[in-house]
């Protein structure tokens, strides 16, 4: 009876022993950083002094006020928007192009893949060379056909910022919607299409009334997961630009980063990331519970 005992409590606790490792990791790297950050967001915390104080809603509250906030604000909208919408526009262009049989379709399935395999700060690094006014390759070219007279300086000029920095992120997280995509597509019944085309359907026919409802759900989740991932986009800005010149593509990321690291406003820039984590939180609750609807209505 005792074995039996051992035994039950043995199958009862192993599997929250094989969890333990993962809890703990996820706990020590996400959630208690993310506790307090948020904790620091409700103080006057500063890096250059130890003591700090309770100041509830205060940072919030200055925040309000804030110019450089607000600005920095429709500046992760609009980037979360634009990249979005151009992650999506390509990736589910060379979805529909790699759904197609066609020689040397893994080749190219790998070479397109490569951009997102490839860590952020080595592509900022690359981006920043090509991007060079002196030693760049992009101004070496358009400077060898004479489409220019002069280096064009794509990371500081205004007409160029913008621009520059949204191709290298589409450049990078394109290939993630284009898996996406290609999940759904290899996902919808080819009796749909077989029965389409005994109907007479043509190509756009096919598109519009069998593909396009087909990746209903997977459309959903790609505006949702990009509109998320975004918002919060840090690494490739900051390599960049670190905000720009005169704070011309500061997002909410960067000035988070400026207030409580180069500002040394701890508490200040912990309230602007907790803004972030708070937009965040509300659309991933939203995509959780639409994706759970749908889940549930199959």
């Amino acid at each position: 009876m005792v074995c039996e005992t051992k035994r039950s409590w043995g199958a009862i606790l192993a599997p929250y022993g094989f969890l333990a490792p993962a809890v703990i990791i996820v706990f020590g790297v996400l959630i208690y950083p993310l506790v307090y950050a948020v904790y620091f967001s409700l103080t006057d915390k500063t890096m250059l002094v130890s003591a700090y104080h309770f100041v509830g809603l205060g940072n919030y509250i200055e925040l309000m006020g804030d110019s450089k906030f607000w600005q920095a604000f429709r500046h992760s909208i609009v980037f979360a928007l634009v990249t979005g919408g151009l992650n999506l526009f390509l990736g589910f262009g060379m979805a529909l192009v790699l759904n197609r049989r066609f020689r040397f379709r893994g080749v190219f399935h790998t070479v397109l893949l490569l951009p997102w395999v490839i860590p952020p700060i080595v592509t900022g690094l690359i981006f920043r060379w090509l991007y060079n006014d002196f030693y760049g390759y992009l101004n070496c070219l358009l400077l060898g056909v004479h489409l220019i007279e002069k280096p064009i300086l794509f990371l500081v000029d205004a007409h160029y910022l913008w621009p520059s920095v949204i191709i290298a992120n589409v450049w990078v997280e394109y290939p993630f919607v284009m898996l996406m995509f290609m999940a759904g597509l290899q996902s919808i019944d080819p009796d749909l299409y077989r029965a389409a085309k005994a109907d007479g359907a043509g190509s756009m026919q096919l598109f519009f009334h069998v593909t396009l409802p087909g990746l209903q759900r997977v459309f959903f989740v790609n505006v949702l997961l990009q509109i998320i991932f975004m918002f919060k986009t840090f690494n490739l800005v900051w390599i960049l630009t670190q905000g720009g010149p005169g704070g011309r593509i500061e997002l909410l990321s960067t000035l988070a980063f400026h207030y409580a690291f180069e500002g040394t406003q701890t508490g200040y820039g912990s309230a602007v990331a907790s803004i972030i984590f708070y937009v965040l939180l509300i659309l991933s609750c939203i995509y959780v519970v639409i994706t759970t609807r749908k889940i549930k209505e199959r």
